[in-house]
């Protein structure tokens, strides 16, 4: 097996260590010797401590990682399989992920919610007009997991303003290459917490990104699309009267996914996705 660095931005040694250092993945020694785990605290966004990581970096795949995501106990199997499949088919092969979305903003990977299953597959699955099959070409990922070869060369922007939208960034910079980016089936659990109300560095990330990237507007982007600065104020506007007169969704987006057993899914590789 493949050594892989994991580069880590963790903000709570709490979540850290019950999360990602408690994945299945790493319960035998056997399977840590294959990998290195770089934690990184204390930087002033997620490019500086995700480059200098890069730079760290013992092996060639490295795997950038939230500190809430738990991996299950066959995560690395199934996620060099993908990577074997897309990279023996010859394309030049930029940045792989869980989960990300086509340039028709099409949702596209395997992923956990918690307990609930995002895995679109059929016509109308989490609002896709067609089916879905793995691997597939995206144009960007989400965040929470990505991948690349430490020796393509890519690099996180400096000048990205927080530790949101370095993924969406990272994929562009690889399509601008010409290299091409895909979601695989390689699921893992992320325990995050829903986010409620208006965040100003992820603001600042998508002003970043609009500026940056304005040529290749729209831009499909796993929060929904990035269209102009204006589309962009209109939804922050939005989002402050909501907060102001204190308004609450009925139900939550992730609500209408399966639900599913979380120990199926670390210690026995996935559920049933019918």
């Amino acid at each position: 097996m493949p050594g892989v660095t994991f580069i880590i931005l963790v903000g709570s040694q709490g979540t850290y260590q019950r999360c990602f250092l408690s994945s299945p993945l790493f319960q035998t020694k056997e399977e840590r010797s294959n990998f290195q785990i770089i934690p990184q605290s204390g930087f002033r966004t997620a490019a500086e401590a995700l480059n200098d990581g890069i730079d760290r970096a013992e092996n060639d795949l490295v795997v950038c990682v939230h500190q809430d995501v738990i991996l299950p106990l066959t995560w690395m199997t199934r996620f060099l399989e993908g990577w074997r499949e897309v990279e023996s088919s010859g394309v030049p092969l930029g940045v792989v992920g869980c989960w990300g979305i086509t340039s028709k903003g099409e949702k596209a990977g395997h992923v956990y919610h918690r307990d609930r299953q995002l895995f679109p597959r059929k016509p109308g699955d989490n609002g896709n007009r067609g089916p879905m099959s793995l691997p597939m070409r995206v144009q960007t990922l989400d965040e929470l997991l990505i991948s690349f070869r430490k020796s393509s060369g890519l690099r996180f922007d400096r000048a990205l303003p927080s530790f949101f939208g370095y993924a969406v960034d990272i994929c562009l910079e690889a399509e601008a290459r010409g290299l091409q980016n895909f979601a695989i089936d390689c699921p893992c659990v992320h325990q995050t917490v829903d986010q409620r109300g208006i965040r100003k560095e992820l603001f600042q990330s998508e002003m970043f990104l609009l500026e940056k990237w304005n040529e290749l507007l729209p831009i499909q982007v796993p929060t929904g699309t990035l269209e102009s600065k204006f589309a962009l104020w209109r939804t922050r506007l939005k989002l402050q009267v909501q907060n102001l007169i204190g308004y609450k969704p009925r139900r939550m987006w992730w609500e209408a996914l399966r639900q599913v057993d979380p120990d199926e899914v670390l210690y026995h590789g996935s559920v049933g996705t019918e």
